[in-house]
């Protein structure tokens, strides 16, 4: 498993970046997040290892965390709909989701 902790989005997303060839193809995406406690964590799980990230990425308003990992879900592949939805939608202090990526295999 791989693990970064950090409170400052550009370093969160650089090491997403950096580093999502070390887990293989990306198979999901999950997210968790508790307001209150100042707590957001999302792991990008691979084929091959898990990379998690903690702080820097956050969801359930409109700032430069979630809008960088809004972002980061499009270009990803994630549909810009599904995208919104799980980022800004919900307004609860606690959240979860999870987006399945679709496996491209070759035939």
């Amino acid at each position: 498993m791989i693990e970064f902790k950090t409170g400052i989005t550009p370093e969160a997303i650089e090491f997403v970046k950096d580093n999502l060839n070390r887990i293989g193809e990306l198979v999901k995406i999950t997210h968790e997040r508790n307001r209150r406690d100042v707590y957001y964590q999302t792991a990008f799980v691979g084929t091959k290892d898990t990379m998690i990230i903690l702080g820097g990425l956050s969801s359930g308003f409109d700032g430069s965390g979630p809008n960088a990992l809004y972002q980061l879900l499009v270009e990803l592949g994630v549909p810009e709909d599904e995208a919104k939805r799980e980022i800004y939608d919900s307004k609860e202090n606690s959240s979860w989701f999870e987006i399945e990526m679709k496996l491209c295999l070759d035939s």
